[in-house]
């Protein structure tokens, strides 16, 4: 990982001390890569009807897909 990321390992352990602290870093960043396109593609357009807007919270969410 740190070869890949281009860093010491020492310095991967500076903020990831271990394996779960570095999962749990990954998903807080998937998370927040999700709510950032959820809030993009249904939330912050206000010109869809409502059922527009439920099946883009469902193709991001499920499918990530994009209608």
């Amino acid at each position: 990982m740190a070869l890949e990321a281009g860093v010491a390992i020492g310095t991967l352990y500076d903020y990831f001390p271990s394996k779960e602290a570095l999962l749990s870093g990954y998903i807080r960043h998937c998370l927040d890569v999700l709510l950032a396109q959820l809030d993009q593609e249904a939330i912050q357009t206000t010109d869809l009807d409502w059922p527009t807007r439920i099946k883009r919270l469902v193709c991001v969410c499920v499918f990530d897909l994009r209608p």
